[in-house]
């Protein structure tokens, strides 16, 4: 994955930067996925925002997750999606994986 595109604002530039050191350690994605990519990062974005809000639209929260979800399973983000990337079993993904959800 690229670095986070010019003109990202500094949360854009987390959430790209967090997802880009998984997504790239497990060997999950290409250049050609960078679009799917670019919009998981805006749906997570949405999601967080979604859920700061005051109050908070339970009904919308889900509808954003459910696509969060299905495009981290595409980049093997989901305990489900990562037993098929080989990759995984290096230690740099390993690595990545601990910083990111522990």
């Amino acid at each position: 994955m690229p670095d986070p595109p010019a003109g990202a604002d500094d949360d854009a530039r987390r959430v790209w930067s967090d997802l880009k050191t998984v997504v790239d350690a497990l060997g999950a994605a290409g250049q050609s996925d960078v679009p799917a990519f670019r919009n998981l990062v805006r749906l997570q974005l949405l999601l967080t925002q979604t859920y700061a809000a005051s109050p908070v639209d339970a009904d919308l929260v889900l509808r954003i997750q459910a696509r969060v979800d299905r495009l981290m399973a595409e980049f093997g983000l989901t305990p489900a999606s990562r037993t098929r990337l080989a990759a995984l079993r290096t230690p740099e993904a390993e690595s990545a994986l601990s910083r990111l959800f522990n």
